[in-house]
């Protein structure tokens, strides 16, 4: 995507939990995430469904979403990062950053099919309203 660094982008991703990912690791990582987006200037939201998916969304000037977006690539606590949807934005969605955590005590198996439309629904309609 050849855009300027300050030009507004929003990624919505999908992925999946690394094996060894526990909820304590989790927490931590949704914190250190928040943490570290708001230092950036990033928005959005990440959604974990049961322990079997993630799915998020950045928004923020183009150079640091980027630059984010491969950090997380790369972070060991994930496997298979796939970007769903990567486009310009006249203004965010989102007001700052959010951690979600949805799963119920018996996994599920309705819940990690839910989060995998979710992701492909939440693609679509930012993609309309931007």
């Amino acid at each position: 995507m050849s855009q300027s660094p300050d030009q507004l982008v929003q990624v919505v991703f999908r992925s999946q939990p690394a094996e060894h990912l526990d909820d304590s690791r989790v927490q931590t990582l949704a914190a250190d995430w928040g943490a570290r987006h708001l230092d950036l200037n990033l928005s959005g939201l990440l959604i974990r469904f049961q322990t079997t998916m993630f799915v998020g969304v950045i928004e923020g000037p183009c150079a640091a979403a980027m630059a984010r977006l491969e950090t997380i690539s790369s972070d060991s606590a994930l496997d298979g990062l796939v970007v769903l949807r990567e486009a310009r934005i006249s203004r965010r969605r989102f007001d700052t950053w959010r951690f979600q955590d949805l799963r119920t005590a018996d996994g599920d198996a309705v819940l990690r099919l839910i989060g995998g439309l979710f992701a492909q629904k939440l693609s679509r309609e930012l993609h309309k309203t931007t």
